[in-house]
């Protein structure tokens, strides 16, 4: 049994907007994408997720469901950022040479706290 963070988002989608097209919308895709991503979950959870009609709405089985798919859907997209970008982290030391030019200073000075403020987990010691 798997299921995909896909079938997750059109079906968190369809509980919050209470609409197969305004879900589509959300996830970009077609209503009958959507559609069929509602049916392969309650087929592969062999339980009925929505009472369709001329509305909809989730059975008892489907508002428990909601409950874990928003959870599983946020802790895939929490991983994924997690491991998205590499944080830089640890000390950052500025040195400069007792003998320098002094036109260098004031270049330094202007880039550092840019660059602090990009890695801001890094602490910095001048």
């Amino acid at each position: 049994m798997n299921i995909d963070t896909i079938a997750l988002q059109c079906f968190i989608a369809v509980a919050e907007t209470g609409s197969f097209t305004k879900a589509a919308e959300r996830v970009n895709r077609t209503q009958s994408a959507i559609s069929q991503q509602i049916t392969k979950l309650e087929n592969l959870l062999g339980k009925l997720l929505l009472v369709r009609g001329k509305a909809f709405t989730l059975t008892p089985e489907g508002e428990i469901f909601l409950g874990y798919a928003r959870r599983i859907f946020a802790l895939h997209r929490e991983a994924l950022d997690r491991f998205k970008e590499p944080e830089l982290e640890g000390k950052c030391a500025l040195a400069f040479p007792r003998i320098s030019p002094v036109c260098i200073y004031p270049t330094c000075w202007l880039i550092f706290p840019v660059f602090i403020l990009e890695f801001c987990s890094i602490s910095n010691v001048i």
